[in-house]
């Protein structure tokens, strides 16, 4: 049971010769005191119980009053309650962590500050839908029946189950986030087999057919733009699959040898305490690369390729970066065109394709997954595709051997 009661704390007396008034909640035996700014004589707080409240006492008998009926609304919200939920929910006034869009827009603040604009930009989107659907969303609202029936909303307003998987996902890293603050118990969490499980979309193959990166590489370009499309999809195909963002930042630093060393930019951020260094084996065809597309002065801090320069500031970067894929994009789709692939040429086929053909040749899937970079092997097993059909077709003829082998024993006889 819990109880709420105004409590006048006689333990240590003010200079002005009068006591705080508190509120006293108690549950399991267990009471906790939370201030209420107003301060009584004793004879002043007998007074305020009185059924005529003297005039120059009325405005700290509502005040008490307010924090009180304060002090019940919140038990009432509060289920389970939990000691930490309530006192920052009743002594804090300007701000409300209790309110998903309070501690969303911290999170989002903290994003674009370490420059994760795109992350900011997902979060952004998640909060949206999520107020669109209840505004001034709180995270007591928030449990199992909530998530399916935003779920359910999501797939009738003509989204995807991936896209309702991005945007639960990003409200559930914000649980996380307000439950390693103290915002809300552990106990309010909805995420888990019992309860709500974040939707996965259907993995969409975005990788190629050795048949078809054999068409890519044979064919002749018939502009400047898709020779340089086509020069930086090999590129990006033959070094584990650099997304061009890494590509962009590469320098001649990171060379040695025969090999090329870096940190992806997505990761290096993450993994800073442990950094993961990427190395790549430079063969013929990138030379020839970055010979014919690269910065003509090797100096270390130099840029391989003419993408970047010093002195930009970040939001100039990514602009940079935004404006290559587009142009390498759209000599991709050129070349698609004249080819009739089945599937999409872009630049992020690359990476799907330089994965997928590891795994076809029977590379392990650690060797993969520290070829991309990846921290965890079930990272890895989303981009790697399923095997070719002719592959299939070829095991599935090995499990007629015998009848291949009792045809030969007949024929001896």
């Amino acid at each position: 049971m819990i109880t709420v009661k105004l409590f006048h704390d006689t333990r240590r007396k003010k200079v002005t010769g009068t006591y705080p008034v508190k509120v006293r909640i108690t549950c399991d035996r267990r009471s906790k005191y939370y201030e209420t700014g107003v301060s009584l004589t004793e004879e002043e707080f007998k007074r305020i119980s009185m059924k005529r409240v003297p005039t120059e006492l009325l405005a700290k008998k509502d005040t008490l009053s307010e924090a009180e009926a304060k002090a019940v609304h919140l038990l009432k919200e509060i289920k389970p309650f939990n000691f930490p939920v309530f006192e920052r929910r009743f002594l804090q006034k300007s701000y409300d962590g209790s309110f998903v869009e309070t501690v969303f827009n911290e999170v989002i603040d903290r994003f674009n500050r370490e420059d994760r604009v795109s992350t900011a930009e997902n979060y952004k989107l998640s909060l949206r839908k999520l107020l669109k659907f209840k505004p001034r969303l709180r995270f007591e609202d928030v449990d199992a029946a909530f998530l399916y029936k935003f779920e359910e909303w999501m797939l009738e307003q003509g989204n995807s189950i991936t896209t309702v998987g991005i945007y639960t996902r990003s409200l559930r890293a914000i649980f996380n986030e307000a439950i390693e603050r103290n915002l809300i118990s552990k106990e309010y969490y909805p995420f888990s087999k019992r309860r709500y499980i974040v939707p996965t979309g259907r993995n969409v193959k975005k990788a190629l057919s050795l048949a078809d990166i054999g068409k890519i590489f044979y064919y002749e370009p018939k502009t400047p733009q898709e020779e340089k499309a086509k020069a930086y999809w090999f590129f990006s195909y033959f070094a584990n699959g650099i997304n061009m963002a890494d590509i962009a930042r590469l320098k001649f630093k990171h060379i040695s040898g025969d090999f090329i060393h870096f940190e992806r930019a997505k990761t290096s951020r993450a993994m800073r305490s442990n950094p993961k260094v990427i190395s790549i084996s430079i063969n013929d065809e990138m030379r020839l690369t970055m010979k014919k597309w690269g910065n003509w002065n090797k100096a270390k801090e130099n840029y391989i390729f003419p993408v970047l320069e010093a002195g930009l500031t970040s939001p100039q970067e990514r602009e940079r970066v935004k404006d290559l894929i587009w142009r390498i994009n759209k000599g991709l789709k050129c070349i698609s065109d004249e080819l009739k692939l089945e599937k999409p040429l872009t630049t992020y086929t690359a990476r799907h394709s330089f994965s997928t053909v590891l795994k076809r040749s029977g590379a392990s899937i650690e060797f993969i997954s520290e070829s991309l970079g990846h921290s965890s092997i079930l990272t890895t097993a989303h981009y790697l595709d399923s095997f070719e059909d002719d592959m299939k077709k070829k095991h599935s003829e090995s499990l007629l051997g015998f009848m291949k082998e009792n045809s030969a024993d007949s024929a001896a006889k």
